[in-house]
């Protein structure tokens, strides 16, 4: 506290503004001690500062000075300083200085003012405070207006239903109940009733609380595995290419698109007959057809022998290389009638997988865990019944929520750079051989044909533009999640990647030293047909021990000893191979990018991915107009 003394001058608004600190604390109420009649001199010299520093908490005292200057007239000498007046009152106010009390006391709190749920698939529950931070004031609660509330329910805290007083520093605790049926959009508004000035800067006296979100249905009945999964990822890129074959391509959608297709049926279960799983199923699609579906990601299935508790916030399992991902959705599911969703909080390498909020109900073990993604049907879609009481369908998912990186990290072994001299990566993994492998060669070629005489064709490039198939299987969640990256880095068709043909192509016949710039194959007519030309001109030697050496480029080729042809490489070879016998083949190496922006993953169980990509032979200089 500061007092401050107030001197006798003249009268101004200042003088007002003070007088109604004073009126409001009920000091010198009705006897304006600052408000002197029509013509007064009374004005605060120190106003200004009072309204500077805070507000007036009080008065100590207005004291009489004319008997003390009377004293001084008749005793002691005095000093004559006129023309100045010697004030004859003096008022002391008190002075309340800001204080942290004052930005963040005598008000009315929300906590949260405004929450957003997300995605609300099946019955959920939240809750808020309410505080009455006035420190000295009781504040009444008149009544809450709920607005665009359906589907939810306001659960006031027991035996203090409005209209209720909360006492000074009083907190409670109101409970919402979400149902997930209801309108697709939530944007829920409470507005509580208080007096006026029960908050400052909010002179109604109201507050209001908003619940936001949206609502979306669980898509229960997995697939039948009666054909695979399958799960696309869609890249847009345009590609500009030339008459001499070369590209310049940009990407148009950063973010890539992802689809899941597979057979569904109702079946029995969580207490339902076939029948009425196929009511279920029917209704499902009649109804929500047009609206977001969580849909689980069915390859991706951790086991909980456990069970769930209602409340429980953490699952003990480990999500590594499965589609878990921080703000995302996840189920607890038993059968199409016992599942629960949840939010994703935390889901590290590892585990464990931390929940928001607490789940609602207690499913009995064992259960499975899924991660969850929010997607749409087609808009049209096919469903058949074989007999009356059952119904399956093929259905495609539009994924709403892809997390998909952009951008993922270009794999570590790496040969040659591109124009940009950024070093380029060679795909590692072998295709699998359970189905043959198709090359296509195309000729960027013009023909003149004027109908009447002979036939003219121009090759522009020389030589034929290669569209390989590869497939590969995998068993490992691991190198299926390392090939996956690999695949995803390439971005579609925009980046290329330096792919070896797995085939033995060449043959060498005398051993390699790790400086040599030079290496003798057997003669199969490669300076007469190939030329050094690109998809030619670059080799992987593969030894028995897996060990892989990358040589190239080949500059020119020349005859050796009879049987016998000579390439000359760029580059030494950069490792010495002296045991021709160590040598498991050599194939022949190109750069070349996917061949669409599309690729798919056909699961034919939840643990056996299989993955089939067109990659195309890049012949000429390439530039990324977009990286």
């Amino acid at each position: 506290m500061a007092v401050i003394v107030v001197s006798q001058v003249v009268q101004s608004p200042a003088t007002d503004f003070l007088q109604s600190q004073l009126d409001q604390i009920g000091v010198g109420a009705g006897n304006n001690l600052l408000r002197p009649p029509a013509g007064g001199t009374y004005e605060p010299f120190a106003t200004n500062f009072i309204t500077q520093i805070g507000k007036v908490a009080g008065v100590v005292g207005l004291e009489d000075y004319t008997s003390i200057l009377a004293d001084k007239t008749a005793g002691a000498p005095i000093v004559n300083n006129l023309p100045i007046t010697i004030p004859t009152q003096q008022l002391k106010v008190v002075i309340e200085p800001p204080s942290l009390a004052d930005d963040f006391l005598d008000r009315i709190y929300m906590i949260p003012e405004e929450l957003d749920v997300g995605a609300v698939v099946s019955d959920a529950q939240r809750s808020f405070i309410v505080f009455n931070a006035h420190r000295r004031n009781s504040q009444h609660l008149k009544s809450i207006t709920p607005f665009q509330d359906d589907g939810i329910v306001l659960t006031e805290p027991a035996g203090k239903a409005a209209p209720t007083s909360y006492c000074p520093s009083e907190q409670r605790t109101y409970t919402l109940d979400i149902s997930a049926v209801g309108p697709t959009t939530i944007a829920a508004t409470f507005t509580f009733d208080w007096p006026p000035g029960s908050t400052p800067g909010i002179p109604a006296g109201t507050s209001v609380f908003t619940l936001l979100g949206f609502r979306i249905v669980l898509f229960p009945f997995p697939p039948t595995w009666r054909s695979p999964l399958v799960e696309r990822i869609e890249y847009s890129t345009d590609v500009l290419l030339s008459d001499n074959a070369t590209e310049q391509r940009a990407r148009l959608r950063k973010f890539p698109r992802k689809f899941y297709e597979f057979e569904a049926s109702a079946f029995p279960g969580g207490g339902l007959t076939l029948e009425q799983a196929s009511q279920k199923f029917d209704s499902l699609i009649w109804g929500f057809g047009a609206r977001q579906f969580a849909v689980p990601v069915w390859t991706d299935c951790l086991i909980l022998n456990a069970g769930t508790t209602a409340g429980q916030t953490v699952l003990a399992v480990d999500p590594v290389g499965k589609d878990f991902f921080v703000g995302g959705l996840g189920v607890v599911y038993k059968n199409i009638e016992e599942f629960e969703t949840f939010n994703i909080v935390s889901a590290p390498d590892g585990g464990p997988i931390t929940l928001t909020g607490g789940l609602q109900d207690t499913i009995a073990g064992p259960v499975r865990i899924y991660p969850v993604h929010t997607a749409r049907i087609d808009t049209a879609q096919e469903t058949l019944r074989p007999f009356d009481q059952f119904v399956f369908g093929g259905f495609t998912f539009a994924v709403d929520d892809n997390h998909e990186d952009p951008t993922p990290a270009d794999p570590a072994t790496t040969f040659k750079v591109d124009s940009e001299a950024t070093p380029l990566p060679v795909l590692q993994d072998q295709p699998e051989r359970s189905n043959d492998l198709t090359h296509e060669f195309q000729r960027k070629a013009f023909v003149l044909d004027y109908k009447f005489g002979p036939k003219a064709t121009d090759d522009n490039i020389g030589s034929p533009i290669e569209i390989k198939s590869f497939r590969w299987a995998f068993g490992d969640r691991a190198l299926f999640s390392t090939w996956k990256a690999m695949i995803q880095s390439r971005a579609g068709r925009l980046k290329p990647i330096w792919v070896p043909s797995w085939h033995s192509d060449l043959e060498i016949v005398l051993p390699v030293g790790d400086l040599d710039t030079t290496i003798t194959i057997r003669d199969i007519g490669y300076r007469t047909f190939y030329q050094n030309q690109a998809g030619r001109n670059a080799m992987q030697i593969l030894l028995k021990d897996n060990t892989r050496v990358y040589v190239g480029l080949v500059t020119s080729s020349a005859a050796g000893a009879p049987g016998e042809e000579i390439l000359t490489l760029d580059t030494a070879v950069g490792s010495a191979i002296p045991v021709l016998g160590d040598i498991a083949k050599v194939s022949f190496m190109g750069l070349y990018r996917m061949e669409a922006d599309l690729f798919e993953i056909a699961w034919e169980s939840a643990n056996n991915p299989i993955i089939e990509v067109r990659m195309r032979l890049l012949v000429a200089d390439t530039n990324n107009a977009v990286n």
